[in-house]
């Protein structure tokens, strides 16, 4: 129940600047958000580019290497070629919000000797073919931190709407009217008193 005192309008009014500070700085956040969204979505579309034209690339020498290799010494070199990759997640927060980043450690492309081939296991044309899909792994690793920051930044500008909207739409005019209820009731209370004030002088100077 709604206490129609000095105290609480005083309450209030304070609530309503605690509330448009916290707007305010809403507001900042999503525009912060917003701006670093739109950095990372131009990345995120020009690293796209940039893949599908090292994909090409790297299917053009595939299949070049298998073709001057042999497909026999090609499949071969391939089982020699495997190996199992680490990743390291890093984890930090942007404007607040948790980001994971995954990356391959150490060298991005090893060097030959760390891809456990020789020289009776591989030639020319196929450690081309390695390097090309080892370099286009990493672009896709790329981007894929790029799709999961932007889902993640996204989901966050969308929650901070909806706190703005309750708090703009909901809680801020629900308090003004308070105000507006508990102004008019002491309002009417003072005239009142004044009448009844005034009445009484009246008698007061009758006697």
């Amino acid at each position: 129940m709604l206490q129609h005192t000095r105290t609480k309008l005083i309450e209030l009014k304070n609530s309503i600047n605690t509330v448009e500070n916290s707007i305010s700085i809403l507001n900042t956040k999503r525009a912060a958000l917003i701006g670093e969204l739109m950095k990372i979505t131009r990345l995120y579309y020009d690293k796209r580019e940039i893949i599908k034209d090292k994909y090409a690339k790297a299917l053009s020498q595939l299949d070049k290497s298998r073709r001057l290799d042999g497909s026999e010494f090609f499949d071969s070199a391939l089982q020699s070629a495997i190996r199992e990759v680490e990743f390291d997640v890093k984890s930090y927060n942007l404007w607040g919000v948790p980001i994971k980043e995954v990356r391959i450690p150490g060298d991005k492309i090893p060097e030959t000797d760390k891809r456990n081939l020789g020289f009776l296991t591989s030639s020319t044309f196929f450690e081309k073919t390695l390097q090309d899909f080892e370099i286009l792994v990493n672009e896709l690793l790329d981007n894929i931190n790029y799709e999961y920051k932007i889902k993640r930044l996204s989901a966050e500008v969308v929650k901070i709407n909806r706190r703005i909207n309750a708090l703009e739409q909901k809680i801020l005019p629900r308090i003004k009217s308070d105000i507006k209820n508990i102004q008019q009731h002491l309002s009417e209370r003072e005239r009142a008193e004044f009448i009844k004030l005034k009445y009484f002088k009246n008698v007061l100077r009758q006697r």
